[in-house]
């Protein structure tokens, strides 16, 4: 995800420590990275805009020497499902007649029918051991599908739940921002890294180490 403007500056510090004008400061630099993955964020860019900010459109990029790992050690023996990712990476998929041609068809074997949370963490949910629980994880694409799943997979454990709720005001020195922010809009809000509003919890229910004012 390092922007070229981001090796520009590791390159013109290490010039200048060296007090030289070799690239890099003529210091050995190891990077690493998958540039199937996520490309720098550029707000408001276009895809284009992404693909010019990455490390490759720097100058720099053409004096790295290029090494490529050739062994998934979390995916170890699944091949046809790392195969499917790296064609997708590398824009091998073939397309799709009458959909756009960035479409990805999602093979059959990887779409669930049943209920997700049971075939996950099996239908005996409520007996399973807080280490149990711990191997097993659901990731969702939003905040808010995250908070639905956590919620429903909570009712089905032991015991009352308790919920703590975040401060609903504000402190600002500006009076129109207590207008502004009623206590209805701050409920709604699902930041990134941050619990909800209303945070329900059980014994035996972790929560990960993010904090909001409760």
């Amino acid at each position: 995800m390092l922007s070229k403007d981001g090796l520009r500056c590791i390159d013109s510090l290490l010039r200048h420590l060296m007090n030289n004008d070799k690239p890099l400061g003529g210091k050995v630099i190891i990077i690493g990275g998958d540039f199937r993955q996520t490309l720098p964020v550029v707000p408001r860019g276009t895809r284009a805009d992404a693909i010019e900010s990455c490390t490759k459109s720097n100058p720099l990029w053409s004096k790295f020497t290029h090494l490529s790992l050739t062994t998934n050690i979390r995916c170890s023996g699944q091949t046809e499902h790392n195969m499917w990712l790296l064609n997708i990476g590398s824009g091998n998929l073939p397309e799709i007649s009458g959909l756009p041609c960035d479409s990805i068809e999602i093979p059959q074997q990887m779409v669930l029918e049943e209920n997700l949370i049971e075939a996950i963490y099996s239908e005996n949910l409520k007996d399973m051991e807080v280490e149990q629980l711990a191997k097993h994880v659901i990731l969702a694409p939003t905040n808010k599908k995250t908070l639905e799943m956590n919620r429903s997979i909570i009712a089905k454990l032991h015991g009352e739940p308790r919920t703590f709720y975040s401060s609903d005001s504000i402190i600002s020195q500006n009076q129109n921002d207590l207008q502004n922010y009623l206590p209805e809009f701050l409920h709604d809000l699902t930041p990134s890294g941050m619990p909800s509003h209303a945070l329900m919890l059980k014994k035996g229910v972790k929560l990960k180490s993010q904090t909001r004012t409760l």
